[in-house]
């Protein structure tokens, strides 16, 4: 189970890794569609409802979400155009792209070049998201990935952000500084994850702190009557103890804290689900792209110890 993996963004997109640019990894994609909006009618009056409009796939009608009038609509081509000013800088390419929840959330990703953390290679992604529910804007996520397990690396570092918003403006000097703040957020970050990095691995937890970090991690249900849900718990339980007791690229870590980060991310990252969804791998993508997962509860369980 532990070889031949792909990352999050890998099980989820596509591989626009060929493209030169943001419209022609668009394309690549299939998210080279737009959105419309339409008035909403009430079914009984058969009058147009104030105030509102429903965002629409183009192609095929999908519903992306319910917005006020004020609402602006950043087709995928705009949200992503400033993208292009950062291609090539630092050795910055595009990777991947897909989009999440059928349409509410495109994204895509690039790759910096591969740089090194305690000894193994680490590959870091940002991941740019445009959002068409209503529910948020443009998003940019710094997202490692290491190279051997393919396992998602970002928690909340306080020195240092991974992940901020924008808003689009469309001016080319806009388009610049952006580009800039996306490559300079990405290298302090990066910065920041080797130097905590060290500080984790030099954290001993023998299999008793760990057992005590998962039991924290994966509390048990209140209602402990629900036989189905306390056996869910368990089993969660004893998967990441055996991911984590068992994954071959822990051998040098295992042990410390960053060796359990792993392991969690390891969970996070490839566990299958109690109940897969058609486009569980999708969401998953953006959930730990976007922060506030298992790892951030564990990055911070470990900080305490």
């Amino acid at each position: 189970t532990f070889d031949n993996r792909k990352s999050p963004a890998e099980m989820a997109g596509k591989d626009v890794s060929a493209s030169k640019s943001v419209a022609e990894a668009l394309m690549m994609s299939g998210l080279n569609w737009k959105v419309e909006q339409h008035s909403l009618i009430d079914s009984k009056s058969r009058l147009v409802v104030p105030g509102i409009k429903h965002n629409v796939r183009d192609y095929d009608g999908a519903s992306l979400g319910i917005v006020s009038n004020s609402y602006k609509v950043v087709q995928n081509s705009q949200g992503f155009d400033f993208v292009d000013e950062s291609l090539g800088h630092q050795g910055i390419t595009l990777a991947t792209a897909g989009e999440a929840s059928n349409g509410k959330k495109v994204w895509l990703q690039a790759e910096m070049p591969e740089m090194t953390i305690l000894g193994e290679p680490v590959d870091p992604y940002i991941v740019f998201v445009n959002q068409h529910d209503g529910k948020g804007g443009i998003r940019i996520m710094i997202t490692p990935i290491r190279l051997w397990c393919k396992n998602q690396m970002n928690f909340a570092i306080k020195k240092a952000s991974r992940s901020w918003s924008t808003q689009h403006k469309g001016a080319v000097e806009w388009k610049m500084q952006e580009a800039k703040r996306t490559i300079l957020g990405a290298n302090e970050y990066m910065k920041a994850l080797e130097t905590e990095a060290e500080i984790l691995a030099k954290i001993k937890m023998d299999d008793a702190a760990v057992r005590t970090a998962i039991e924290t991690l994966i509390p048990l249900p209140k209602d402990s009557d629900n036989k189905r849900k306390l056996q869910n718990a368990e089993e969660c339980r004893a998967e990441l103890m055996y991911r984590y007791k068992n994954a071959d690229d822990l051998n040098n870590i295992r042990g410390t804290a960053y060796g359990f980060l792993n392991a969690v991310s390891d969970y996070t990252s490839h566990a299958i689900p109690k109940r897969m969804t058609k486009d569980y791998w999708e969401n998953n993508m953006i959930r730990l792209a976007s922060g506030g997962s298992m790892i951030d509860k564990a990055y911070d369980i470990v900080k305490v110890a």
